[in-house]
């Protein structure tokens, strides 16, 4: 009995957000989408690794809620960190002291609370951190701060994630 070839589908991902399937080594499909930067794509970033992402990669993007952003010059609400959770989605201003601070070289941590796994976080990705003062887990530790964006939920827990130090005011 003679063994059936196995037929090897391989996806790619390029930058702009187009699937490439290639079947035994022959393009048959393109799909054209957007890139999904709210989730990573595995291992090797750019580059669909299963049929799944693949799926996953064609559906649409979720809607946002929509907020009004406050206009420059606007006060905006200030709550306290520990209220942050009943605000997801909102965009509005957290305050609070810096009691704990940790970075991964990915990511800047600025905690509220010794608990960092079950209170509010503000979170500076790598990307930015020229931005910001040099270290920011320094900088910050020990300081009270406004942090303005929107309020997300992570793993059940709020946080902001900051793109630009205007979107943190030193209160002492």
């Amino acid at each position: 009995m003679t063994e059936k070839p196995r037929i090897s589908y391989i996806y790619l991902k390029t930058m702009l957000g187009v699937i490439v399937v290639l079947l035994c080594g022959i393009l048959v499909t393109l799909v054209i989408g957007l890139i999904r930067t709210d989730r990573p794509s595995g291992p090797v970033p750019g580059i669909v690794h299963s049929r799944r992402q693949a799926q996953e990669a064609r559906r649409p993007l979720p809607r946002k809620h929509s907020v009004t952003i406050p206009e420059s010059g606007e006060e905006s609400t200030v709550i306290s960190w520990e209220d942050a959770a009943k605000h997801y989605g909102e965009y509005l201003t957290v305050e609070g002291t810096i009691v704990l601070t940790y970075n991964s070289g990915k990511a800047c941590f600025l905690n509220f609370h010794s608990d960092w796994k079950k209170h509010f976080t503000v979170v500076i990705f790598a990307s930015d951190f020229s931005k910001f003062p040099s270290p920011p887990e320094e900088y910050y530790r020990g300081k009270k701060i406004q942090v303005t964006g929107r309020i997300k939920s992570y793993h059940g827990k709020p946080e902001i994630i900051v793109e630009d130090p205007s979107q943190i005011e030193l209160l002492r």
